[in-house]
């Protein structure tokens, strides 16, 4: 990283793990420096997966496989050529680390009344690259009007040796697929997505021409793709009281500094249910979210006709950032998960309902690609068969918005009509 203050990188960029500060240290150019920390390190230890090797949801055969390189890969390597910038950054960690409370995790249980014979399916993917061409303007590269006319006029004007030489693509079949995109007008618009710079423009084109995603493989039994409940992270001053009282609790559900243990939810997949009102920074992994808590009421309502209408039903939190059951997708021309907030499974006889909603989705942009990437992998109306099980699925946004365009509102549905689904 050389000599710049500005990024223009978005999320899935790079990041340098070596950093070297010519002299800079001293003076106003300290608070800089700590700050330029920060625009370092974005982990990506396992391709696709941006964290850290031990909370990414792979087996314990291939973390091995990956430790020793990966210790490399997550580690910051800072150099400075002045005394006083090596003392600006140990000072800064110093101050850093007396802010930050250290955490321990605490793990909850594993519900008992799941037994051998109650098995829970979910779907799984395996992964394929998806040309460029073959996605909708939705889900593909979007560029303003004045770069999709300048896309135009180099097709038009320049021939593949100038384009090769001046955009360094030097593989003449990338360039001839450029061209067939531009002529078939694959890109979408968007005005706010003006890109400044034709040579950035023509390496994101390039690089993408195919995509990395997944498709639907088949339905595996659950295992340990729901692991967030033995990750509750909890400020070391809080751990040992509050482990206690999880310990104490029986049919009566607690308040402790203003998380609900809540023993309740006898059909949650892990017990007991901790939830809150707010988020607290002492605090993780728990169902902490406005729309999550809200979602929890309903179920309450929810459970008599569940249990009315099926022979057994579970139901789990899914958390995106350690779990790993989602719902592949294509957004900007890149591939992305779809962690719904919530699963259900409810099974009569031989027959599973596999129910995913998402009762986060407030604005319909956040969740149209979502719904777009799920629509494309599975039927509704079709039913799958694993293990002498027939398995049908069904996947839902939870909100009250009325803002929804027509094709969407199957999609949709509001708080009170979630016994629909089922």
């Amino acid at each position: 990283m050389l000599g710049s203050r500005t990024f223009y990188e978005g999320w899935d960029s790079t990041r340098p793990n070596v950093m070297l500060f010519l002299n800079i240290g001293s003076g106003d150019a300290q608070k800089f420096l700590v700050q330029s920390l920060g625009r370092g390190l974005r982990v990506q230890s396992v391709g696709g997966a941006r964290k850290r090797l031990n909370y990414i949801a792979i087996s314990d055969n291939e973390k091995e496989k990956y430790k020793k390189s990966a210790l490399m890969l997550e580690s910051l390597f800072i150099f400075s050529t002045t005394k006083e910038g090596v003392e600006a950054i140990v000072n800064a960690q110093k101050e850093l680390s007396k802010s930050v409370s250290k955490k321990s995790e605490i793990a909850l249980s594993k519900n008992e009344r799941i037994t051998g014979e109650k098995r829970l399916f979910i779907p799984v993917y395996k992964p394929f690259k998806v040309a460029l061409n073959e996605i909708d303007k939705d889900s593909t590269i979007k560029m303003s009007s004045k770069n999709k006319d300048y896309l135009t006029s180099i097709t038009k004007n320049m021939k593949n040796a100038l384009i090769a030489l001046k955009y360094g693509i030097n593989d003449r079949s990338k360039i001839d697929e450029i061209r067939g995109l531009v002529g078939q007008n694959k890109f979408g618009t968007d005005e706010k997505m003006d890109h400044k710079n034709s040579q950035n423009l023509m390496d994101k084109i390039a690089r993408n021409l195919k995509i990395n995603s997944e498709k639907f493989s088949e339905f595996k039994k659950l295992d340990d793709e729901i692991v967030h409940f033995k990750h509750i992270g909890v400020d070391d001053e809080y751990k040992d009281e509050l482990e206690a009282k999880i310990k104490s609790i029986r049919l009566k559900g607690e308040n402790y500094k203003g998380v609900t243990i809540d023993p309740n939810f006898i059909s949650h997949y892990f017990m007991p249910v901790l939830h809150s009102e707010n988020k607290f920074a002492w605090i993780s992994h728990i169902i902490d979210d406005e729309s999550e808590t809200k979602f929890l009421k309903h179920i309450k309502i929810l459970a008599p006709v569940l249990d009315s209408k099926y022979d057994w039903w579970f139901f789990s939190r899914n958390d995106e950032s350690l779990d790993n059951i989602y719902v592949p997708y294509i957004k900007d021309a890149k591939g992305h998960k779809f962690h719904p907030d919530f699963i259900f499974w409810a099974q009569k006889g031989d027959t599973q309902k596999i129910v995913l909603l998402d009762p986060k989705g407030l604005v319909f942009s956040e969740w149209q690609h979502k719904i777009d990437g799920y629509k494309k992998i599975f039927d509704e109306s079709k039913t799958y068969y694993k293990d002498g099980i027939n398995l049908q699925i069904v996947c839902r946004v939870v909100n009250d918005t009325t803002d929804v365009p027509d094709e969407y509102k199957k999609w949709r549905i509001k708080f009170d009509e979630i016994a629909s689904v089922f």
